[in-house]
């Protein structure tokens, strides 16, 4: 039941410290919980011990403390507190208590107005999920109006469905029990049953082609080998319960049949498990009705009693509705069943081929210990051939389709490859031409510098060569308190030659010596002078450190202006006026 999508419904028991409705205190318990029914026991013997309260979980509120190991369940009026003493049993009590209180309202919708089918106490309802959408096929078991052994009998499908899982099986989703009712919800088959194809056809076209029916007899006979493994017997299969699903191609109805109604299905331990007579009457085989003829007692059955059915559902597609054991009553029918005398001579048999007949004496053969098992009829040479032959014709058929229908597979094919090339040229053409773009760039900067022309910078390139906001006091170095410098500097004006006691002066005063080997340290010095001074005062941090002489400068730069003056602007980027 792991595979279902919403919970499943539990068997589980065990101790608990249990604050039951109206009680001031948690007391240590026992628990029993069977589906949705929650009973509080005083001890562990459920049959004499008292019962405490009994709560029914479903529509109930279940809410966890972890860190705790608490769960509280909350009831329209009142509340149950159930603590564990280990995470194990915490988390399988969590999940009980959870499955237990789903609603079927809450994960699928139900369409009343379109009722799949009917039985005696149960109905079949279209619906879809909540969450994706998919469609569903919703069986309600109406429990007011089943007896007790019916109400087992729906429990027992429930279950069984639940269970298996298999590709040729209709598969149940989920199951959701209520003191009411029971939702089972299997997987939609949207087309009819094999009896209703067949039905559909006029009389003359009712009988299967071999075909046809080795690949329905193939699918088959696979869910019961299946069902064989598990040690599960169908006891009901019949035409009603192959059911079919609706395909874009209606030649490919056949390899749509899945196998459903699992209403008798029973596990077993051997092949004569099994005693009751259930079934129906033109598919049961001959063990089911049969006693000992020392004792009287009526003689165990298992698998088999599927494969012989199967036989009867091969009988009836081959030969277009016909039953190979029949009567006017139940009565005639079961003597006819005892005898098992099949008639191959009649039509349509001589024109069916040998394989088929011989697959068919192998499955409806009296004795069950030599009759033909579901897991050895499956690998049947008839079987395999006639698929093959399917096979191929299907493929010829749906090429000769394709063609007559223009191709439309291959039309929609061509036009996503169409799509796909043009989009790949186009992404082509952008790289092409980003490429050559790149490529005259190129040739562009290798000729301009060829020529010795430089290359015009671009904004982009000026502030990424601009320095960084220049600090405060940066205009005594030439520089702006801005980006960019402000001025192109000239070229340092020369004084004239300096007496050999000024240059010594000079140097003292400054700090260094001319004897020294670093010449090229230089420190930022500002000379200053009024204009109609004779002689100038050389400054170092405000204060006066030589006075030079007017006359001592050279003639020239005296000559060139009748009074001047210059400062220094570190280095060299002085400013003459």
């Amino acid at each position: 039941m792991t595979h279902l999508r919403h919970g499943r419904p539990h068997r589980i028991h065990g101790w608990g410290l249990v604050k039951a409705p109206g009680a001031r205190f948690a007391q240590r318990r026992y628990m029993r919980l069977i589906h949705y029914t929650l009973t509080v026991f005083d001890g562990p013997d459920e049959d004499t011990d008292l019962v405490l309260c009994e709560q029914i979980l479903v529509g109930a509120q279940v809410s966890s403390v972890n860190r705790r190991r608490e769960i509280v369940i909350r009831f329209p009026n009142d509340r149950l507190t159930v603590q564990l003493r280990t995470e194990k049993e915490y988390q399988a009590w969590d999940r009980a208590f959870r499955d237990g209180s789903r609603v079927a309202d809450n994960y699928y919708k139900l369409v009343p107005s379109r009722k799949l089918g009917a039985g005696a106490f149960s109905s079949v309802f279209f619906g879809f999920d909540s969450d994706d959408g998919d469609h569903v096929a919703i069986k309600v078991v109406d429990k007011t109006r089943c007896s007790r052994a019916e109400l087992v009998f729906a429990e027992s499908e429930a279950r069984m469905m639940a269970y298996v899982r298999h590709p040729f099986i209709v598969q149940c989703r989920d199951i959701f029990d209520a003191p009411h009712a029971m939702h089972v919800v299997m997987e939609y088959m949207s087309g009819s049953t094999l009896e209703q194809r067949m039905l559909a056809r006029p009389p003359a076209e009712r009988p299967f082609s071999e075909t046809i029916a080795a690949t329905v007899m193939a699918r088959i006979l696979s869910s019961l080998a299946y069902l064989e493994a598990e040690r599960i017997c169908h006891r009901d299969v019949k035409p009603e319960n192959i059911l079919l699903s609706t395909t874009q191609n209606d030649d490919l109805w056949p390899t749509s049949a899945r196998l459903s109604d699992f209403g008798l299905a029973a596990f077993i331990d051997t092949d004569f498990d099994l005693t009751d007579i259930v079934g129906t009457p033109n598919y049961v085989a001959p063990e089911v009705i049969s006693r000992d003829e020392l004792n009287n007692e009526r003689v165990g059955y298992g698998s088999p009693v599927d494969a012989w059915a199967v036989g009867i559902l091969l009988f009836w597609m081959l030969t277009g509705g016909k039953l190979p054991f029949d009567g006017p009553d139940s009565g005639a029918i079961f003597k006819a069943v005892r005898a098992a005398e099949l008639d191959l001579e009649v039509a349509p048999w001589p024109s069916i081929s040998s394989g088929a007949k011989s697959l068919l004496k192998g499955l409806l053969h009296p004795n069950p210990r030599i009759r033909l098992r579901s897991t050895a009829a499956r690998m049947h040479p008839w079987l395999l051939c006639a698929q093959e032959v399917h096979s191929a014709t299907h493929h010829a058929h749906a090429y000769t389709n394709s063609h007559q229908r223009g191709m439309v597979l291959g039309v929609k094919k061509r036009v996503r490859a169409a799509v796909r090339a043009i989009m790949a040229y186009n992404l082509f053409l952008q790289l092409v031409n980003k490429q050559v773009i790149r490529e005259q760039e190129t040739v562009r900067s290798e000729r301009l510098r060829k020529h010795g022309i430089a290359k015009k910078a671009s904004l982009g390139e000026k502030m990424q060569r601009a320095p960084e906001r220049a600090p405060a006091g940066a205009d005594g170095l030439g520089y702006n308190v801005g980006l960019f410098p402000s001025f192109v500097p000239k070229r340092r004006a020369r004084a004239g030659p300096l007496s050999s006691s000024q240059k010594k002066e000079s140097n003292v005063s400054s700090g260094f010596s001319t004897t020294g080997s670093d010449h090229s340290r230089s420190l930022p010095t500002r000379v200053s002078g009024e204009s109609g001074s004779s002689a100038g005062s050389l400054t170092r941090g405000g204060e006066k450190q030589v006075s030079i002489d007017r006359s001592s400068v050279g003639s020239k730069s005296s000559t060139k202006s009748g009074s001047w003056g210059f400062k220094l602007r570190g280095r060299g980027t002085d400013k003459g006026s």
